[in-house]
């Protein structure tokens, strides 16, 4: 997708919810996302859009919500998934599972959050693992990730 495609998208769910996208945090928060979702097709976020204006709020994960776009996207348009001959469903990466690094946040006074980042070490645009440790994330696996997701 396009930074613009992103930025718009951005502006809109913001304002849907009556939250100023132009804030530094908010500002902050959406380069950190578009760096999680720009391998992705643009048209992937009206889905995500039209997913997100269903909800009561706006949700704390936007990369979380456009990833499952993408997931109904990718079912939608099989036809339209382009793999190099040979290929398997993701290629094996001591870094990652399945193209994914699982994070956690443990900020004081506030429940564990998680996530996941597009693996950098095998994806073009993704994050690696040092990346990820250096802006204050804790690697994790998916299973400690459902635990969590869970618990809260």
């Amino acid at each position: 997708m396009f930074d613009h495609e992103f930025d718009d998208f951005w502006e809109q769910i913001h304002l849907t919810f009556g939250i100023d996208p132009n804030s530094k945090s908010k500002r902050d928060a959406k380069n950190f996302a578009f760096q999680s979702v720009k391998e992705i097709p643009g048209e992937v976020l009206e889905i995500a859009k039209d997913q997100i204006a269903t909800l009561d709020s706006l949700p704390r994960n936007i990369v979380k919500q456009v990833h499952h776009a993408w997931s109904k996207w990718k079912i939608r348009n099989p036809d339209r998934i382009v793999r190099e001959q040979g290929e398997e469903d993701h290629p094996k990466c001591p870094f990652c599972e399945d193209g994914n690094i699982f994070v956690i946040s443990r900020k004081r006074g506030c429940a564990p959050r998680t996530t996941f980042f597009a693996c950098g070490h095998c994806r073009v645009g993704g994050s690696t693992r040092e990346e990820i440790e250096r802006i204050g994330w804790e690697i994790t696996n998916p299973k400690r990730v459902r635990q969590v997701t869970h618990a809260a």
